[in-house]
């Protein structure tokens, strides 16, 4: 499961039909997901400092593309303007493809992107990163800073995990924390992850469990900041 189905979804919707906590046993982490800052290259900014002094000086006259209201990247967005106290146009797509794509053609300057869905036209040099959004630099990008080394504080490393139904027998569970831990150590798998900007993530179940109730705080406040609601 994607964090944000676990840890935004409950905060973002009147009614989800589950319990975050009550209705799962996490079994463990599995990958964290690389997030960027990225601009059309004909962007007068080429890191998060000029991009400051760049919105600052036309304030609300930037936009920038999300995959919709309430996704993750959206939710970014409005994390990156409340700790840099700059003023973007949201505009929410259907797909973070599709606000990636009109990005990279020109027609929004900005969007904040997962890796799998920006990493080929970050590559191809139809998009340049302004910062990453995670608290480390990435291995795919290792040249490109944080957005925390100019904004200090600021961060979120998306992550995938995976949870069962709440009364799974506790052999099982362990078994298949086991079984991830091998498939997690192969080189292929480690591979393919870092082809779409991840990195494995090798954990306990109570490890899970506390980014969960960790990371239902922090985007409960972060959902209400923005004031994305999703009926």
């Amino acid at each position: 499961n994607a964090d944000s189905a676990q840890v935004i979804n409950p905060s973002l919707y009147a009614k989800t039909g589950f319990d975050p906590i009550k209705d799962f046993d996490p079994i463990a982490p599995l990958a964290k997901a690389g997030y960027v800052l990225v601009a059309n290259p004909s962007v007068p900014a080429n890191n998060v400092a000029e991009l400051i002094a760049l919105a600052k000086s036309k304030p609300g006259s930037l936009s920038i593309a999300s995959a919709g209201n309430g996704t993750l990247n959206h939710l970014i967005g409005e994390m990156l303007q409340k700790a840099t106290d700059i003023q973007l146009q949201h505009i929410p797509y259907k797909a973070a493809a599709a606000a990636a794509t009109d990005v990279a053609g020109g027609q929004v300057p900005l969007s904040v992107q997962s890796m799998p869905s920006s990493i080929a036209l970050i590559r191809s040099g139809k998009l340049k990163v302004l910062g990453v959004v995670n608290e480390k630099r990435l291995a795919a990008l290792p040249d490109s800073p944080t957005i925390g080394e100019t904004v200090p504080g600021f961060g979120a490393t998306p992550w995938y995990g995976m949870f069962a139904p709440t009364g799974t027998p506790k052999n099982i569970l362990v078994q298949i924390q086991n079984d991830l831990a091998k498939v997690l150590d192969a080189k292929e798998v480690q591979d393919r992850l870092a082809t779409l900007g991840c990195e494995p993530f090798k954990g306990t179940s109570d490890q899970l469990a506390q980014i969960v109730r960790t990371d239902l705080v922090r985007w409960a406040k972060i959902v209400k900041d923005s004031g994305a609601k999703i009926d």
